[in-house]
């Protein structure tokens, strides 16, 4: 009945979002060993588990390209080479994911794909 509770409270701040939903969701964290549903150690095994860790590594590295500008020359090369067609763009962007995907896992390619995809529509816009 407690973990129900804490799902509860979880669902509520969610909804509502009175709380950062990144607070949120390490409410179980702290709730559990608390009120004695599950030890810290089996709770924060839940969150370390490999593929939350590709995610945090792809989150990275689109940071890192970000912070570094290689989204806009990626963004303005692909451009470059195939004009500001959306037919044209759609496939340049599609060469770039692929390329990108052979090194590393596609989550990591999404998350490193965002930037690069925005950058483009702001050069469209302007």
């Amino acid at each position: 009945m407690r973990c129900a509770y804490v799902i509860l409270i979880m669902a509520l701040f969610w909804v509502t979002e009175t709380v950062p939903l990144a607070v949120t969701s390490l409410l179980p964290v702290i709730m559990f060993p608390i009120l004695g549903i599950l030890d810290s150690r089996e709770v924060c095994s839940c969150y370390m588990n490999d593929t939350i860790m590709v995610f945090v590594g792809g989150m990275i590295l689109a940071i890192a390209i970000e912070h570094c500008n290689l989204h806009l020359r990626i963004a303005l090369t692909v451009m470059r080479f195939v004009g500001c067609s959306h037919t044209k763009l759609l496939g340049g962007i599609c060469v770039v994911t692929g390329f990108i995907s052979m090194w590393v896992s596609n989550t990591a390619a999404c998350a490193m794909m965002i930037p690069i995809i925005f950058a483009i529509l702001e050069e469209l816009e302007k």
